[in-house]
């Protein structure tokens, strides 16, 4: 390219883009990272899977319960 300074001189500039490959054999190519893809968004098209609990958080259902006895607190708000 071809410029010219303030005072009118030209001047030369030049520029050249090359591909190197990294070393075979003696180091591993870097991982990815998250801000590497998406600008750290990651996939946002992928919905992540939920760890799903196995505990239940309500105590299990008595069914047909056949007495006259008052409730029990945790029975009432259940």
């Amino acid at each position: 390219m071809i410029r010219f300074t303030n005072e009118g001189e030209k001047y030369l500039q030049v520029s050249q883009t090359l591909t190197i490959p990294l070393p075979a054999g003696k180091t591993v190519p870097p991982r990815p990272q998250l801000e590497d893809l998406n600008g750290g968004w990651g996939n946002r098209y992928q919905i992540p899977p939920q760890s799903i609990t196995s505990k239940s958080t309500l105590p299990p259902l008595i069914k047909n319960r056949q007495t006259n006895a008052y409730v029990t607190p945790s029975e009432f708000l259940r």
